[in-house]
């Protein structure tokens, strides 16, 4: 990799650029660029219409972002994660160790707003430092030696470092917002899980883990995407799969086994889900 002592903006930096295929530029996260910089002297970096999205982790030292308006401090164990597109600046400290990712596709406007979600803001402070510089590094070991599956291990590595980003932040989000609710969702998803297949309603998963069912909803929501009523649909839809593909019983019958009141909620159910009816998901295979 290629290091500079003493230059003018950095005492050293570790850095590639890369310029996926279309067929990769469709398929994967493209990267743009990717590396790791120590400044030794302030030198601002401002920019806009930048075209990417980027994730920058504080290793050391202190700086500050500038971004729509608004001023963060940054310090070590930081992450932000901005549209480059929107105007920002950083690098305003002379003592200020990074690492970087610089990267577009198809879902990285949603991990981006839900990053801003959980994290109230473009920055947060998380666990997972060693993570992502080993990523990057990855990254950069890749580049240097012009990997041909560059793009495909590329991007399954940046992929996985965003989600088990927005699982930090998620489990950071409750805990700051719902506190010791999340053992009351831990023991409703049990709940459900146990009784799928009887005539559950919302106040008796409510009782079985002592919260207000209305409180429930909004806490359980947050947690898994979905309120109760709907996990309970979806997991019983799941169980009726095996089911439909792999014995003979009959749709009627099915639909008992799995919580349904009747077949005609069930089909109803499943066809809204899956844009089949079960027969149909039986005789097509899936």
């Amino acid at each position: 990799m290629p290091q500079i002592a003493d230059s003018n903006r950095f005492s050293e930096w570790e850095m590639v650029f890369h310029t996926p295929s279309e067929q990769a530029a469709e398929l994967y996260f493209s990267l743009e660029s990717a590396g790791h910089q120590v400044c030794h002297r302030p030198d601002p970096v401002q920019r806009s219409g930048f075209g990417n999205y980027v994730l920058i982790y504080t290793a050391g030292g202190q700086d500050r972002l500038l971004y729509e308006g608004a001023a963060y401090p940054l310090s070590k164990g930081d992450f932000f994660f901005i549209d480059g597109n929107q105007p920002h600046a950083y690098g305003f400290t002379g003592c200020w160790e990074y690492y970087w990712v610089s990267f577009k596709g198809q879902n990285a406007a949603l991990f981006y707003k839900q990053f801003r979600e959980m994290a109230d803001g473009v920055v947060a402070s998380l666990p997972y430092g060693p993570e992502f510089t080993g990523m990057v590094r990855h990254i950069l070991e890749l580049k240097a030696h012009e990997d041909m599956y560059f793009d495909p291990r590329m991007s399954a590595m940046l992929y996985k470092a965003l989600a088990d980003l927005m699982i930090l932040l998620k489990s950071t989000h409750m805990q700051a917002h719902w506190g010791s609710a999340r053992e009351g969702i831990a023991g409703a998803l049990d709940y459900i899980h146990g009784h799928y297949q009887e005539n559950i309603s919302l106040s008796d998963v409510a009782a079985h883990v002592y919260l207000d069912k209305y409180h429930l909803v909004r806490v359980f929501k947050a947690a898994t995407g979905y309120t109760p009523y709907e996990y309970l649909l979806n997991l019983r839809i799941d169980k009726s799969k095996p089911l439909l593909l792999y014995t003979a019983e009959r749709v009627e019958d099915i639909a008992r086994m799995v919580g349904f009141s009747n077949a005609s909620c069930f089909i109803s159910a499943f066809k809204r889900r899956e844009g089949k009816t079960p027969l149909k998901y039986r005789s097509t295979g899936g």
